[in-house]
């Protein structure tokens, strides 16, 4: 069957065909998402970064604060999540929320920004399945080692696991860095900085999807079905602050990938851009992850929700206590001053 594709016919004309249609931005424009969308998009940024950084903030200060949930067996993978929702909140979503209200991204904040950006944004993504995988295989261990959990995942082992969460990601990218394999660049078409085919055509975006999201949510999967086996056999082991823990865990996965796989359908299906307005609503979903993680995480965790509280509380009542302070210095000097005045008064009329 022929194409109905015209020679030289743009893929955003109506009857285009992928594949056959050429990627030109339309005349005067920046690129291919509409006005509209790109300012829905940057709404939803600034927004969802807000948001995202003053909870996932808040709940990182509490957990690190607080000495007895600091030494839980999860905690420190679970820092781990909730740092790279923190990065996504604080670097990627805002310099998303300029890219589509600038319609542009080189030269919208400085030259350097389509080298960094989207290395800090695959080494974050990765960090974070890798990190979830990590609080998933610690709960497995726990169920079925009990005791010795803790001899085995020890605090050296943690802080090895957390470092190749975060390491390993940033090898992979090393190639294209440096351009050997795929190199990082803007696509001029959606002004989103990425990485891109090399000279070659080679580009090593399939390897990050299958190591950092394929694998690790295998072995996730993996886990939940052995998680679920076990308490079903053994009935002391299922107490409701296991069942909640475990159910918070694979929520926050289910709903990674509910968000994450609409972008990549959209992606693979739609590589053209022929529907910019689906890639909207896809997009705006997965940014909706990193304000999901800590709620589901304090919602899971009752000890969690009591350090957010006593951070909370402590806060408050060192400003009532610093206010109240203030006032009682300020009664001080006041009382200071008027005795001076009396004394100086009383000076005034011996002397006379």
């Amino acid at each position: 069957m022929e194409s109905s594709t015209q020679p030289g016919q743009a893929c955003w004309e109506e009857g285009a065909s992928c594949g056959d249609c050429e990627m030109v931005l339309k005349e005067n424009e920046t690129m291919v998402y509409t006005v509209t969308d790109s300012n829905t998009m940057a709404s939803a940024a600034i927004i969802l970064s807000i948001l995202g950084f003053s909870i996932n903030l808040l709940t990182i200060l509490s957990l690190l604060l607080n000495n007895g949930v600091r030494k839980h067996i999860s905690t420190p993978h679970i820092l781990s999540v909730l740092f790279t929702d923190l990065v996504f909140c604080s670097f990627i979503l805002p310099i998303l929320a300029i890219r589509f209200y600038t319609r542009q991204s080189e030269g919208s904040i400085w030259p350097g920004l389509c080298t960094i950006f989207p290395v800090i944004f695959y080494v974050s993504l990765g960090a974070f399945v890798l990190s979830l995988m990590c609080v998933t295989v610690n709960r497995t261990a726990i169920l079925f080692l009990q005791e010795r959990s803790e001899e085995i995942i020890t605090n050296k082992v943690k802080i090895i696991s957390i470092f190749l969460c975060w390491f390993l990601p940033l090898l992979v990218m090393i190639p294209s860095i440096f351009g050997s394999y795929g190199q990082i660049g803007m696509n001029n078409y959606t002004q989103s900085c990425t990485v891109i085919e090399d000279d070659d055509g080679r580009s090593p975006e399939t390897i990050l999807y299958n190591i950092f999201i394929f694998l690790p949510s295998s072995v996730m999967v993996v886990c939940n079905i052995i998680i679920f086996i076990k308490l079903k056999q053994v009935s002391s082991l299922r107490s409701r602050e296991t069942i909640i823990f475990i159910l918070g865990i694979f929520s926050v996965f289910v709903f990674f990938l509910l968000t994450l796989i609409p972008a990549w359908v959209v992606d693979h299906l739609d590589e053209c851009v022929q529907h910019p307005q689906a890639r909207t609503v896809a997009y705006i979903l997965v940014w909706t992850g990193p304000l999901f993680d800590p709620l589901v995480f304090l919602c899971m965790e009752k000890s969690y929700r009591e350090a957010v509280k006593g951070l909370l509380c402590k806060k408050l009542v060192a400003a009532v206590q610093t206010d109240e302070a203030l006032k009682q210095k300020h009664i001080k000097m006041r009382i200071k001053t008027y005795r001076a005045r009396q004394k100086s008064f009383s000076g005034s009329v011996d002397t006379i």
